[in-house]
C-alpha cells in the first residue's frame, strides 16, 4: 500500500483499542478477511491491495478519535482552546499526508 500514514494510523488504533477488543470484532474480522483474501491471491498485483484500504480507514479513525478523546480528558487545557488547537493540527497533519502520499 502507497499510504504508510494510513497503516501506522490504523496500527496505532488497533494497538490502543486491543483492551476493547470483543467491543470491535467485526472490525478486526474485517480486516483479517481481507489480509487472508490477499493473502490467497497467487500472484497478488498492486490492484488488489485497495480491499485492506476501508477497514485501515476504519481503524485509523478509531485511533485518532482515541487520541482526541485523551486530550479532552485532560484538566490542563481549556476545552475551548483545545478544539481550536485539534482542529488546526488535524487541518495541517491531513494537508501533509496528502502532500506526501501525492508526491
Amino acid at each position: 500500500i502507497n499510504n504508510l500514514s494510513l497503516v501506522l494510523v490504523a496500527f496505532c488504533g488497533i494497538f490502543l483499542y486491543l483492551s476493547h477488543i470483543k467491543k470491535y470484532w467485526f472490525l478486526m474480522l474485517w480486516l483479517g478477511l481481507s489480509w487472508l483474501t490477499l493473502y490467497l491471491h497467487t500472484p497478488l498485483r498492486p490492484k488488489h491491495l485497495p480491499m485492506l484500504i476501508p477497514p485501515l480507514a476504519v481503524w485509523g479513525g478509531i485511533g485518532i478519535h482515541f487520541i482526541f478523546v485523551f486530550l479532552f480528558k485532560t484538566t490542563w487545557w481549556r476545552q475551548s482552546n483545545l478544539k481550536q488547537i485539534t482542529t488546526l493540527v488535524a487541518t495541517i497533519l491531513i494537508v501533509v499526508l496528502s502532500i506526501q502520499d501525492s508526491n
